[in-house]
């Protein structure tokens, strides 16, 4: 975060000026990558309104999941926009009552932005599956398989949500800048993410085959 870079310096205006062009050309390329994601899901949500979403149940369910992740991933920028510029525009005398005003806040913040990505990749792999699903209508053994890496993938997010935000929210911890924990318990939640997508992609990388 820049709060925390902020906080170890002594020389306020020039650190600002510095960190606030980092954090331009950061959110720069944030925006871009966005506005491609933006787009896609604009053009996607086209699509399933012109075929009509009605008529489908699966096309109804795809819009509403994109709606949702459309609104996830707007949001996850914006708290990311605030987060980030908001320890700038309040930085004119650091000292500590500043410095726990601006933890709190952009602590806050984080939690709220890692719940956020948490349930994107949630969503994201529901639609994976779902597609998988949808191509062995009759296969008990696929369809068991897929309900287990959907169970294992939510249970280890809202596992990993949990414990990061107890960490986040962990003062002592986030002045040390151990905000995000050990390696290993990133791939608390990786892992089970990856697993299930990796498992629903060969099964329709199979069936197309």
């Amino acid at each position: 975060m820049i709060f925390k870079r902020l906080t170890d310096t002594s020389g306020v205006n020039t650190e600002v000026i510095n960190q606030a062009g980092q954090l331009a050309i950061m959110l720069a390329i944030v925006f871009m990558v966005y506005g491609l994601y933006l787009s896609g899901a604009l053009f996607s949500i086209h699509i399933l309104l012109s075929r009509g979403i009605l008529k489908s149940r699966a096309r109804l369910t795809l819009f509403v999941i994109t709606i949702i992740q459309l609104l996830a991933s707007t949001a996850y920028v914006l708290l990311m926009l605030m987060g980030d510029a908001y320890p700038l525009a309040t930085a004119k005398k650091i000292d500590s009552d500043w410095s726990v005003h601006v933890e709190v806040f952009v602590v806050r913040f984080a939690v709220a932005n890692d719940c956020l990505a948490r349930m994107n990749f949630l969503l994201s792999d529901g639609i994976v599956v779902w597609r998988a699903w949808v191509l062995f209508p009759s296969n008990l053994f696929v369809r068991i398989v897929l309900v287990l890496c959907m169970l294992a993938s939510s249970v280890f997010i809202f596992l990993d949500s949990g414990l990061d935000a107890k960490r986040d929210l962990d003062y002592s911890e986030t002045l040390s800048g151990k905000v995000h924990g050990p390696a290993a318990l990133t791939l608390f939640m990786s892992l089970p993410l990856l697993v299930t997508n990796v498992t629903a992609t060969s099964l329709i990388a199979y069936k197309a085959w």
